[in-house]
């Protein structure tokens, strides 16, 4: 099982081909990159290996392509949302079909059919809090969204150190609160 993890590595950060020119600094940047993107993996695969428990036993192949094949997927999703705020909101025109087929490496079909749905457009509209180009879809009303904001930027500056209070429902009380009133001492305090 070991060779497999070492032939992983080697297979997905493979050597640079040495220049016919002779050895640059791009050859010997890349080189670093490819030593140093095997030295991630093989701390990843071990770690993998070591955490996993049960039958059957772990195998690295399968565990990285399931790894490389949910990525794929998360990138796809992405691409598809962009498809969709390009054809539905930017403003004042959306992108043209021919530029976003060039840039993407698809058909103008395959644009159309990707940027269409109506579930994906209200998602955007809710994220970015403005409707599409026609007027349809519109972002919900409430405040919702800006309280999320709200809560998550005083999160950050509790986390950065700059002081403040704790956001609501987090911090050291947040489960006594839950829980109800501490318990009390023996000295009746």
């Amino acid at each position: 099982m070991d060779s497999i993890i070492s032939d992983i590595i080697r297979v997905l950060h493979q050597w640079p081909d040495e220049p016919e020119t002779g050895k640059d600094f791009t050859f010997f940047e890349r080189l670093h990159q490819a030593s140093q993107g095997r030295t991630r993996l093989e701390q990843e695969l071990i770690e993998a290996k070591e955490a996993h428990e049960g039958v059957p036993p772990f195998d690295p192949l399968l565990y990285k392509l399931t790894q490389l094949v949910r990525a794929r997927e998360q990138l796809d999703e992405q691409i598809r949302d962009l498809f969709v705020y390009a054809r539905h909101f930017v403003r004042p025109r959306p992108y043209p079909l021919a530029v976003l087929a060039k840039a993407s490496g698809m058909s103008a079909s395959g644009i159309r059919l990707s940027s269409g749905t109506e579930g994906r457009m209200r998602e955007i509209a809710r994220n970015i809090g403005r409707s599409d180009n026609s007027g349809c879809i519109t972002p919900p009303k409430n405040r919702a969204m800006e309280e999320l904001a709200d809560a998550l930027a005083e999160y950050r500056n509790v986390r950065a150190g700059g002081g403040g209070r704790e956001p609501r429902g987090t911090g050291r009380n947040a489960a006594r609160k839950a829980s109800g009133p501490p318990p009390r001492s023996r000295e009746g305090f």
